[in-house]
């Protein structure tokens, strides 16, 4: 920030022209904020009183080089939503009689049934994406009228954790941009795969895409 008594800066013989300059590119400054600002507006905020879309065409982007990395489908299905319920049933002797059990009480077990909701989702999966040794920053696009959640995914196995998501691109609405880092890999072994979900906040759509680290050969 520019400061008036910032020592030596302005003096008596420049000083109407310098505040001048300044005025002026101060304004300048302001108006190019807005500009970037508005253009930085997503052309589609999304519309939330409508059937919820997802669309994640790819491709991720790194901003280190530049390099893209095709998203392709491994599979793209329609599911219907299970619910579980636990029933208990009363356990009968060999007479036909409830048993009674030690505490006087009669004896049950559960059962567990599954009940097919009317509600329809639709699973896209990716095929996996290696991702390179070095650390770098990736965006990834986001197209949809909805609000939707991108809960950073956890390292599994022995690996320790490597991919982190910026924590103000984990839930959005809209058409929209996440970003996650990596750290660089030193292993010679290809890493387990971590399964980014990105998932609409009616759960009628989900994405997952999975990604490994591609072996070092860094000794």
């Amino acid at each position: 920030m520019i400061s008036a008594n910032s020592g030596g800066f302005y003096n008596q013989l420049f000083k109407f022209s310098a505040m001048k300059r300044i005025i002026f590119a101060i304004w300048g400054f302001l108006s190019l904020g807005m500009v970037l600002s508005c253009n930085n507006e997503p052309d589609n905020p999304g519309d939330f009183s409508k059937e919820c879309t997802l669309d994640i065409p790819g491709p991720l982007v790194s901003l280190t080089n530049g390099r893209t990395y095709p998203l392709d489908v491994a599979r793209s299905t329609d599911t219907v939503y299970r619910y579980l319920f636990v029933v208990k049933d009363t356990v009968f002797d060999e007479s036909g009689k409830p048993l009674i059990g030690s505490d006087g009480k009669i004896v049950t077990q559960n059962r567990n049934v599954y009940v097919n909701s009317k509600i329809t989702a639709r699973l896209v999966e990716m095929k996996p994406i290696g991702l390179p040794v070095d650390a770098d920053t990736f965006t990834l696009d986001i197209n949809s009228n909805a609000k939707w959640l991108a809960a950073q995914p956890q390292a599994t196995g022995t690996d320790p954790q490597w991919y982190f998501n910026y924590g103000n691109t984990t839930t959005g609405g809209g058409d929209s941009r996440m970003q996650f880092r990596i750290t660089a890999h030193e292993s010679n072994l290809q890493s387990a795969l971590v399964w980014q979900q990105i998932i609409t906040s009616d759960s009628s759509v989900m994405y997952r895409i999975p990604f490994f680290r591609q072996a070092s050969d860094r000794q």
